[in-house]
């Protein structure tokens, strides 16, 4: 999955909880807009007053280095059933796990990327601002976190994925 870390900032979350999952952040829909200038297949990742990195529209963002998952603190995102599954599964497969602030070079530096949500659960980030991460496809650490997902719920996330993603 091709992202960009946009200019767009979340709110903060003194004015808006990002405990509260909705769509009508307006934040959200400049990112939305701001990513096609850059890479039109890009998914956007924002950022903080400070510059540290938030979340997408709708997903949470995780990077891998040295085998440590690291994620923002839940101050400014939404804690969402998926984001708190990878917590439990990266304790259940021994894999350390942070909340940690994080900075776009933390991103383009890392190992490997990726985003929590609804569905496929665990997404790849293959590059940002079209630089790639690690080898540019899912990472050894998503790949654990999503076999091992697929194993609990019973099904193939990824082929689930596949067949019900719109085709072109």
């Amino acid at each position: 999955m091709p992202t960009v870390i946009v200019r767009t900032h979340s709110f903060s979350s003194d004015a808006l909880d990002p405990k509260v999952k909705h769509f009508s952040r307006m934040s959200f829909n400049w990112a939305e807009l701001e990513v096609g200038d850059v890479d039109p297949e890009g998914w956007p990742i924002l950022t903080d007053g400070r510059g540290h990195i938030t979340e997408g529209v709708g997903y949470n963002v995780f990077i891998v280095t040295d085998g440590l998952i690291r994620t923002a603190g839940d101050r400014g995102v939404l804690q969402g059933v998926s984001r708190a599954m990878v917590f439990d599964l990266a304790r259940e497969l021994g894999i350390p796990i942070i909340e940690k602030d994080l900075q776009p070079y933390d991103v383009y530096t890392a190992d490997e990327a990726f985003f929590t949500r609804t569905s496929p659960c665990v997404l790849p980030v293959t590059r940002v601002d079209r630089r790639p991460i690690g080898a540019g496809t899912l990472g050894p650490v998503a790949r654990r976190l999503l076999v091992t997902w697929s194993e609990i719920v019973g099904v193939d996330i990824v082929a689930q994925a596949e067949r019900y993603a719109p085709r072109e």
